[in-house]
């Protein structure tokens, strides 16, 4: 047992997230951990990090130990309890889909604690710089980072972190399940290009927005937070919103006028 590695660091956005395995079930660990280093790969620190922003123990007796809450017809599970603003435990029989689960709430917490938030949008890399795609579900932010994967690399598929630095906005990925398994991850920021707000449309054309209403109302939408955090977010979008380049991306299926029309907002 002294061979198995019980800490793993994680790095998302910025923030380390530290998991400690305090269970003695030797044949669960030797399953789980090298699965989660799989799952992580690119987002795992090899050494202790000198800060740690939230640690997550999976214990052998967690106070979340399964307990099962009916309302109504519907049943939960209480995955992990809060023990401090910076600690969790959780039991260490969870699936790696509840642990992306809790470590997304964690994720959420740290963003809107720290000039950041979680936005629904896809991305490409453009000279180094991250385009956003926004829209609500079937807009097309898949389809049109796909259009252009032949040329600029897809940064994200679904679910994108941004967070202030300075007086600049920068992008990061996330090691999440997203549609597409093929993308290149890495730790690193990118610095936002732009935000293009995506519908159909038999032509493709890119629209310069500079109301601020527009923006805000179709933005907030894809802004994923809980609601204790809604004033910090919306103080945030204030100043993403005047920091940054806004378009209405109407496209077709055309990959070539989509691509052209990015070669000209450039």
């Amino acid at each position: 047992m002294t061979n198995i590695k019980r800490t793993l660091y994680i790095n998302i956005a910025g923030f380390v997230i530290r998991l400690i395995y305090q269970t003695p079930a030797s044949v669960y660990l030797k399953q789980i951990l090298p699965t989660l280093r799989k799952h992580y790969q690119g987002y795992l620190l090899v050494k202790k990090p000198a800060k740690i922003d939230y640690t997550l123990h999976v214990n052998e007796a967690a106070p979340t130990d399964f307990i099962l809450k009916k309302a109504k017809q519907y049943y939960y599970l209480l995955l992990f309890q809060e023990l401090s603003p910076v600690r969790a435990a959780t039991h260490y029989l969870i699936n790696i889909t509840q642990l992306e689960l809790i470590i997304k709430t964690v994720l959420y917490r740290l963003l809107s604690c720290h000039r950041g938030m979680m936005l629904h949008s896809s991305a490409s890399l453009i000279k180094n710089q991250a385009m956003l795609f926004v829209g609500p579900s079937g807009a097309g932010k898949s389809t049109v980072s796909q259009l252009l994967a032949g040329q600029y690399p897809v940064l994200a598929d679904d679910l994108v972190a941004i967070r202030q630095i300075g007086k600049r906005f920068y992008f990061y990925q996330l090691p999440f399940w997203e549609k597409n398994s093929k993308i290149t991850r890495t730790t690193d920021p990118y610095l936002i290009k732009s935000v293009n707000f995506l519908s159909q449309s038999p032509k493709t054309q890119l629209k310069l927005l500079n109301n601020q209403r527009i923006i805000l109302s179709q933005l907030l939408p894809q802004v994923t937070s809980s609601k204790d955090d809604q004033t910090k977010q919306l103080e945030l979008l204030t100043k993403f919103i005047n920091s940054q380049v806004f378009y209405q991306f109407e496209f077709s299926l055309n990959k070539q006028q989509v691509i052209e029309a990015v070669i000209c907002c450039q």
